[in-house]
């Protein structure tokens, strides 16, 4: 993936022709990656579907990020899940 500098924003008709060469392209800010610009696909519901995966793909990167802090942590004995358990059963 070609990546373009955040400065290079302001000069439109160059990402424009950069997204039309590469279908894709890093936004970089201090060299650190910020965001990705993509073409959509050019089908009917193109622009629906590519909104509806990049959600998608949004809830399982927290998802991913959820169980790496989680097995970081340590997990839950098989004690403390059905103290768990219990406690929302009695304040359910």
């Amino acid at each position: 993936m070609n990546a373009i500098a955040t400065q290079q924003l302001t000069e439109i008709p160059f990402v424009l022709n950069k997204l039309e060469l590469e279908n894709e392209l890093a936004i970089m800010n201090n060299g650190e990656p910020m965001a990705i610009i993509f073409k959509i696909p050019k089908v009917k519901s193109g622009f629906d579907k590519t909104i509806k995966f990049i959600n998608r793909l949004k809830a399982l990167i927290a998802l991913n990020e959820m169980r790496s802090e989680a097995e970081a942590r340590g997990f839950l004995s098989d004690e403390e899940i059905e103290t768990e358990i219990q406690a929302a059963r009695l304040n359910g």
